[in-house]
C-alpha cells in the first residue's frame, strides 16, 4: 500500500502505529516519528518544544507525581527522647548546681521532695522542694563544681560518688572531699536525696572537723557536715 502524500496514510488502512526515529533516520540528521499501518509508512517530523524551565514548584509536581506511581523517599525519623533515669536527673541536678543556677536546680525536684545530709539538712532531712530550693540558693554562694562518677542504678533510684570542690572546702584545707549519694526519682523528678560523707578519706574528713569546729553558736543555722 503506498502512502497517502508526503505526511498521510492511505484510506481504510489498520490501525496506525508510530515511533521515534533518531537522528541518523531522518534526512538531514533530524530526529522525527515514523507512523504507519500495515506496510504503509511515513515519516512525520517532530515539532521543536519549548524547554522546559525547572523550578522549585516543579520539583515538587515531580516528587508528588513519583509518589502517585509508587515512588517513595524514606523520610527522616524523628529524634526520639532519652528516657529519664535517676543517673540522668542527678547529673542535671548537680551541673545545675555547679553553673550557679540554684532555680533551675530546684525544676528538678518532686515537689514534696527530702534532702537529707545536704547544707541545712542534717541531722534533720529537708521536705519540700520550696525548702529544697533556699538550701540551694545558699550553697551555689560558695561557687560548687561537682563531679559524678560510679553509678549504680536501681529501679528509680541511682547511687553514685560525689567529689566536690567549692570555696569552702578550700577554706578548711582540702581540695576536695567525697560525698556517698542516694538519688531516687518520682514522675521524672527527683524525689529523695540522701548525701553521707566518705570519712575514709583524708581530706573529707580534715573538712568534717573544720566545719563541726567553725559551727555557730546553739540556736544558729546549723551548716551541716556536707555544706561544701
Amino acid at each position: 500500500m503506498e502512502a497517502k502524500r508526503k505526511h498521510g496514510l492511505a484510506p481504510g488502512s489498520a490501525a496506525r502505529w508510530c515511533g521515534l526515529v533518531g537522528a541518523q533516520s531522518m534526512r538531514g540528521g533530524r530526529t522525527g516519528r515514523v507512523c504507519g499501518s500495515g506496510h504503509a509508512v511515513a515519516l512525520l517530523p517532530l515539532r521543536p518544544r519549548k524547554a522546559t524551565r525547572w523550578t522549585a514548584g516543579a520539583s515538587v509536581i515531580a516528587a508528588g507525581a513519583l509518589a502517585g506511581c509508587g515512588g517513595s523517599s524514606a523520610a527522616t525519623p524523628a529524634p526520639t527522647a532519652s528516657p529519664v533515669t535517676a543517673t540522668s536527673v542527678a547529673q542535671q541536678l548537680f551541673d545545675r548546681l555547679g553553673a550557679g543556677d540554684a532555680s533551675a536546680a530546684g525544676a528538678l525536684l518532686a515537689s514534696d521532695a527530702s534532702w537529707s545530709g545536704g547544707p541545712g539538712c542534717s541531722p534533720v532531712k529537708c521536705v519540700g522542694s520550696n525548702v529544697i530550693q533556699k538550701i540551694f540558693a545558699t550553697r551555689v554562694k560558695s561557687h560548687p563544681h561537682y563531679s559524678l562518677s560510679n553509678f549504680v542504678e536501681t529501679g528509680q533510684s541511682a547511687t553514685f560518688n560525689l567529689q566536690v570542690t567549692s570555696d569552702r572546702v578550700r577554706a578548711a584545707g582540702a581540695d576536695r572531699v567525697l560525698v556517698n549519694d542516694t538519688l531516687t526519682i518520682k514522675d521524672g523528678k527527683a524525689a529523695a536525696v540522701t548525701e553521707t560523707f566518705d570519712m575514709t578519706d583524708a581530706q573529707t574528713s580534715m573538712f568534717v572537723k573544720f566545719t563541726r569546729d567553725h559551727s555557730p553558736p546553739q540556736g544558729g543555722p546549723a551548716p551541716g557536715p556536707t555544706s561544701a
